[in-house]
């Protein structure tokens, strides 16, 4: 069943009627303001949206008033919603796209899932409905979270009223979740935008007193708010995946003799063709979109070789599993199928367990317990229920990363002092010298990049990375055998050991002073392990960024694990 609507509002400046409405408020000519200037592309945009997008349930176009009415509308199956229709009459005539967006829950027979737009960005290649909502992964509620590629970065030192509409939006909704932004901002893709209708009307509950002060129907202004705040407070109460399909932008630094190209790739996505005051050709440049979308949408679509590209992205990790390790229920940001839940609660009671792995509890368990009992695909990677790759659902080719560079891992870390020195901080020094003479004993290949490990300040963390299955059960026998044998040799109650020798593990108070702390040192030395594995054996690793996530046990979504 159909059910997410798409809408956009559209404004056609030829129309004289609107034009004298503008200018007895604005006392300029309309068909002067860059804002308004039509490039005849937006019958073009509604057969994209058809042809690209055919599970939509409906396409909203919104208009001033009856004189904004084109004849090619009554073509195309369009729902045409005036401004009054949806705008309160306080608020009308509205010049300002801010103010429409404010009131975009408010039109009549809108879906709960919404995707808003402007008609200046093109659907150019097949997407799916999973581009914009994804299933919230209950089995009770059949409900859909909206995806959204959402980041925060420096805010721009010169911001523009666009900049400042934002950052206001952004800390108003920000603040009922502890959070405020001064020196950075969230930035969103300039691109079609999925929203919740529910959770427009909840940020008017919230917010509505402060929304209202400064609505702008006659012209945009810095202390305005935009769409944003939608995105924002979905962001914020973690009801949204963090994906989008593929998006360009494209502005005045992009010659109009690049467009063929732009508009002809077959995987092209969502081009925004943004039109602004320093585009002084764009009488031409609206002339080659025309031709150029034109000719693109008489193409069928098995020309443009669509179905083996989807075919290859679903494919291209087909041999790779990344776990995502967790001691805890929690709402999953990301859906990519190269994802599994790996819970270690479910390996408390694992009847293949030797032991060793209920005296270090950390992801090692799970580590061991995978590396024991499940028959693992080509290449196993993991990370943590907070802590991701910074492509999140965006997953790139890893099985072919995996080929050219032996290994991917999260971006290592430049400690301010050495490694010894900093598991010294941590935890006891003692056993990380007693490690190092296993590994002498066990590992010798390797035991000479631990000990120049320990001496340096790079480290790999050594709980995310992606490698060949041979290499991480390797890896793991490794692992396993040190700290088996560094329990032969001093007992396999670590409790006990840990409150006999208080001067030496309990040393550094604070959270590092605690048994609970303490207990989890295996884990430590593990990683450590891990990351001079990692330096001996792979020279030139694909390294990403961590995404941290605000992961908490969410009640409206409970994952089923797998393992």
């Amino acid at each position: 069943m159909k059910t997410i609507d798409l809408v956009i509002p559209m404004v056609f400046p030829q129309d004289r009627e609107w034009e004298k409405d503008y200018n007895r408020y604005h006392g300029s000519q309309a068909t002067t303001n860059v804002r308004f200037r039509s490039w005849g592309t937006e019958e073009l945009l509604i057969k994209c949206c058809t042809k690209y997008m055919p599970w939509l349930r409906r396409i909203y176009i919104l208009l001033a008033g009856e004189s904004q009415v084109q004849p090619w509308m009554s073509s195309h199956d369009v729902h045409i919603v005036f401004h009054r229709d949806f705008i309160p009459a306080e608020y009308l005539p509205c010049f300002s796209s801010p103010c429409i967006e404010m009131f975009l829950h408010r039109i009549p027979e809108l879906s709960e899932t919404f995707i808003y737009a402007n008609d200046d960005m093109f659907p150019l290649s097949p997407l799916e409905p999973e581009d914009f909502f994804r299933k919230n992964g209950t089995d009770v509620v059949d409900e859909l979270i909206p995806c959204q590629a959402i980041t925060e970065e420096p805010f721009p030192a010169s911001p523009n009223s666009f900049h400042k509409a934002c950052q206001n939006g952004l800390n108003m909704i920000a603040k009922p979740f502890g959070k405020q932004y001064t020196t950075t901002w969230m930035k969103n893709g300039h691109s079609f935008a999925p929203y919740l209708k529910s959770v427009c009307e909840e940020v008017w509950r919230r917010h509505g007193s402060e929304i209202t002060k400064h609505l702008s129907p006659i012209s945009r202004k810095a202390n305005s708010y935009n769409q944003y705040l939608y995105a924002y407070y979905q962001h914020h109460a973690g009801i949204a995946v963090n994906h989008a399909p593929r998006e360009q932008y494209i502005g005045p630094d992009v010659p109009t003799s690049q467009l063929p190209e732009i508009i002809r790739d077959p995987e092209a996505g969502i081009v925004c063709l943004n039109d602004n005051g320093k585009i002084f050709d764009w009488q031409q440049r609206a002339e080659v979109v025309r031709g150029e979308i034109a000719a693109k949408l008489e193409q069928p679509l098995t020309s443009f070789g669509i179905m083996e590209s989807r075919n290859n992205e679903f494919n291209k990790n087909k041999n790779t599993k990344i776990f995502i390790c967790t001691h805890t229920d929690f709402d999953c940001p990301v859906h990519n199928p190269v994802y599994e839940i790996a819970d270690t609660r479910k390996l408390f009671a694992s009847a293949n367990s030797d032991g060793v792995d209920e005296l270090f509890y950390s992801e090692l368990r799970t580590y061991h317990h995978l590396a024991e009992n499940v028959n693992l695909p080509q290449n196993v990677g993991f990370c943590q229920y907070r802590k991701y790759y910074e492509f999140m659902d965006n997953v790139p080719d890893l099985e072919t990363i995996i080929r050219e560079r032996g290994c991917i891992t999260a971006e290592p870390l430049r400690l301010k002092t050495n490694v010894y020195n900093q598991y010294d901080w941590c935890f006891y020094f003692g056993d990380m010298d007693i490690t190092k003479a296993i590994l002498y004993e066990t590992a010798p290949d390797l035991y000479q990049t631990f000990k120049k490990m320990l001496d340096e300040d790079l480290l790999y963390i050594g709980n995310m990375f992606i490698m060949p299955r041979e290499n991480f059960l390797e890896a793991m026998q490794i692992v396993w055998t040190c700290l088996q044998h560094y329990l032969d040799i001093v007992g396999k109650d670590i409790r006990a050991r840990i409150e006999q020798h208080p001067q030496l593990y309990l040393r550094r108070g604070g959270k590092y002073g605690t048994v609970e702390h303490q207990y989890r040192f295996g884990g430590s030395l593990g990683e450590r392990i891990m990351s001079a594995y990692i330096m001996h054996y792979f020279k030139n690793p694909m390294t990403y960024k961590i995404r941290l996530t605000e992961n908490t046990a969410r009640p409206y979504r409970k994952l089923q694990n797998k393992y």
